[in-house]
């Protein structure tokens, strides 16, 4: 992402790179089978983690007196038609 005109821009270099044909379809939006968790970076959730702002959120943050916590993590989907 990048902010431009007061606004956040996706964009998606690693695509663009690859499919060279696709680079503009892929500078500014997301393509159909991407989801989004969070926009920019710095996010502050309250409580918020002791390590301060969270820099992007695509996985679980979890914490305990003793410190921060790395579950093991898997993501699935199903389509479903509406």
């Amino acid at each position: 992402e990048f902010y431009a005109e007061g606004k956040w821009w996706p964009v998606d270099i690693s695509e663009g790179n690859k499919y060279t044909a696709l680079a503009t379809y892929y500078f500014g939006r997301h393509p159909a089978n991407r989801i989004e968790f969070s926009q920019g970076r710095d996010l502050v959730v309250d409580p918020g983690p002791s390590g301060g702002p969270i820099n992007f959120l695509a996985y679980p943050i979890m914490e305990s007196e003793s410190g921060e916590l790395f579950p093991k993590t898997t993501f699935s989907f199903v389509r479903k038609a509406l």
